[in-house]
């Protein structure tokens, strides 16, 4: 019998209460203009970006992820940011303790070929997206006019990291993997 493929992300989620605040600004973003594609994932900072696994590769990711222990880092949101012309998110200010988490994560995971070529090469430029590939084009240079100043600051330490998994709709928290 085919193992099934199933889609599979790792990312930081922030604790709450800041969760909470972030999902209330991301659901804000998606009423006045109209997008729904980001509230499809709970905030967080994509340290892996979407890949398919067979269902029989679940516990082997499983062991390998549990295995990755490094000094938690401190995540600094400060302000808004884009790129230009269809993505709006909260930036983050530069962190080495990030740039070591997402290494790590990667070299982790390298031993069981989990790949998405799409991405192969690009840099690690963490940030919490508030709305992407359906805020159109017209409708980013007025969301951009409009919270470009906004002044967004928050901190939290990254103790811990997920896993989110697909669910046919949405993305949900299926692991969740201590740092220490």
């Amino acid at each position: 019998m085919k193992s099934k493929e199933k889609l599979f992300f790792i990312a930081l989620v922030p604790p709450e209460p800041l969760l909470t605040k972030v999902a209330e600004l991301k659901q804000k973003v998606a009423i006045e203009f109209g997008v729904r594609a980001a509230l499809k994932s709970p905030p967080h900072i994509t340290l892996h970006m979407p890949f398919k696994l067979k269902e029989r590769k679940e516990i082997e990711l499983l062991g390998v992820l549990e295995k990755i222990k490094i000094e938690p880092p401190t995540v600094q949101f400060h302000g808004i940011g884009s790129f230009e012309p269809r993505v709006l998110f909260l930036k983050i200010l530069e962190s080495p303790g990030l740039h070591i988490l997402e290494k790590t994560v990667h070299s982790y995971l390298k031993p069981i070929q989990i790949f998405n070529n799409q991405y192969k090469g690009k840099p690690f430029h963490p940030h919490l997206t508030l709305a992407f590939r359906d805020l159109k084009k017209e409708a980013f240079y007025t969301a951009w006019e409009r919270y470009k100043a906004l002044s967004f600051e928050s901190q939290f330490v990254a103790n811990e990291f997920s896993l989110l998994k697909h669910n046919g709709s949405v993305w949900e928290v299926y692991k969740t993997f201590s740092l220490r």
